[in-house]
């Protein structure tokens, strides 16, 4: 993505429920399993109204060579 220019990151590194706002020293600390094993291998992708068909065209072609790779 990044030699074509294209803007992905990682927004949320960790899971909502164990973000500090989500502490409750009332209630027992939450285990969500598959979501703190996900949470690393989410990506944020370019998506926003004014994309055209060829941005999207092209993020769907970077994501697939990814895959190949």
């Amino acid at each position: 993505m990044k030699q074509s220019e294209i803007g992905c990151a990682v927004h949320y590194p960790k899971p909502a429920h164990l973000h500090p706002a989500h502490n409750d020293p009332q209630l027992s600390p939450v285990s969500l399993r598959q979501t703190e094993s996900l949470v690393s291998k989410i990506l944020s992708l370019p998506m926003f109204p004014e994309m055209v068909d060829q941005d999207v065209d092209s993020v769907v072609a970077n994501i697939r060579m990814s895959e190949v790779s």
